[in-house]
Order: structure tokens, then C-alpha cells, then sequence
């Protein structure tokens, strides 16, 4: 699943995207064994602080276990 260039550029960017909802289904498919893969769409002027706390958000947040 791809996360749009994090949670306040997403809604600008792309007001269709749940970013919280991609995490929620990220950490669902993990829970039950599911092997998933993410990326993250870059280029729109994000900061070097959204773009950690996206991966913060990935890694931290919403991962199984």
C-alpha cells in the first residue's frame, strides 16, 4: 500500500486518501501474517519532519508485535 506524502498533504493532495485508514489495514494484513510492503509518495514539498513522521508512523505506530 502507498501512503500519499503523509497525513496534512494527503487531504490536500489527494482528499480521497485515509492515511489513517492504509495504517489501520497495514496493521491488520500484519496481524494475521500477511506479508505487506508500503511505500511513500514523495515529491510535493514535504519537510524532512513529515517525511520522519510518516516512517515514524509505519515503523511505530501501526506495526504488529
Amino acid at each position: 500500500m502507498q501512503l500519499s506524502c503523509g497525513a496534512a498533504a494527503a487531504l490536500l493532495v489527494l482528499p480521497w486518501c485515509h492515511y489513517w485508514q492504509t495504517l489501520e489495514v497495514l496493521k491488520a494484513a500484519k496481524e494475521c501474517g500477511v506479508y505487506t510492503k508500503s511505500s511513500i509518495m514523495l515529491g510535493l514539498g514535504e519537510t524532512d519532519d513529515e517525511v520522519i513522521d510518516t516512517m515514524f508512523d509505519l515503523k511505530v505506530r501501526y506495526s504488529a508485535g
